[in-house]
């Protein structure tokens, strides 16, 4: 019952997936924080190479771009449920892209060698 619900819900709040398809990515910001997951969907459809081939950029390693992209669009799907602003949401994907995978460099960075000096 719970699933038919959500379909409900989700025919309510947004057009189908293919009309979604020529809907500004703005417009379909608005859709999403609104709960569409379909319009989400196309989000992701529409950014998720060019954002991998970013984060691949930065971090040179294929798997770790990877890794990058699903954290970017897991803080994406939950910053855009329930946002009240205004989100130009290209750059905004790329920031969130930029993070994380500048966040990934950091965590892959060796520990700094102990000291060799001696202890006073």
């Amino acid at each position: 019952m719970a699933a038919l619900s959500a379909t409900r819900t989700e025919s309510v709040l947004a057009p189908p997936r293919v009309a979604l398809r020529v809907l500004s990515d703005e417009h379909l910001a608005r859709i999403a924080t609104a709960g569409s997951q379909a319009a989400f969907a196309v989000i992701f459809e529409r950014h998720h190479q060019a954002l991998h081939r970013y984060c691949h950029s930065i971090l040179a390693n294929s798997h770790d771009a990877a890794d990058a992209l699903q954290i970017t669009m897991i803080k994406a799907l939950r910053a855009l449920s329930g946002e009240t602003r205004e989100i130009t949401l290209k750059p905004w994907l790329y920031r969130i892209a930029h993070n994380e995978s500048i966040s990934l460099l950091r965590a892959r960075r060796p520990a700094a060698p102990p000291s060799l000096t001696p202890a006073t």
